[in-house]
């Protein structure tokens, strides 16, 4: 029994991922609804919704912004600086600040529903980023500002989200 425990030197080591890094997530969400039913020739029952959100979505960000994660921390992206996770911590490119939905029917005889669905939202965040200048191994000389060993890193200065928010295309 004791040999089943025992460290195998020859297994190679497993990446685990972990919820070590940091995201905030603030909001205030509203939700109207309304039904009503009606008992006439032409229409049966009208049933409306609409809904809102403020919020503010912040994380550290990642290290491979065209990834398919991107900022999505669902993904496990990787910090942006290992030497000091934390160093761009901002708004997400995945934060809306603001979002509204509606959506309703109408019953009509028979059975027959006509529906509406709508979705408006503010636009999403950009980082300015360095762009890859594809050097190879020599990359890291040129985009690496924080000598953490990372390539494409944000402009020196700014944070995550910046764009849109602090920086615009005049400044």
């Amino acid at each position: 029994m004791d040999v089943l425990f025992r460290i195998n030197p020859n297994a190679p080591p497993l990446p685990f991922l972990k919820s070590i890094g940091r995201s905030l997530y603030n909001g205030l969400q509203m939700k109207l609804t309304q039904s009503v039913d009606y008992r006439n020739r032409v229409v049966r029952a009208v049933s409306f919704q609409v809904a809102y959100a403020l919020s503010r979505f912040e994380n550290a960000g990642s290290s491979n912004p065209s990834g398919p994660g991107g900022q999505d921390q669902n993904f496990g992206p990787l910090a942006l600086d290992y030497a000091n996770p934390n160093r761009y911590f901002g708004p997400s490119t995945l934060d809306r600040t603001q979002q509204s939905s509606f959506g309703g029917y109408v019953e009509l005889l028979r059975g027959f529903q006509l529906g509406v669905i709508g979705h408006f939202w503010s636009p999403l965040l950009t980082t300015l980023w360095v762009p890859n200048t594809n050097l190879g191994r020599g990359e890291i000389f040129p985009t690496d500002f924080t000598k953490d060993r990372t390539v494409q890193d944000p402009l020196p200065g700014t944070h995550l989200g910046n764009f849109d928010r602090g920086i615009s295309a005049s400044n």
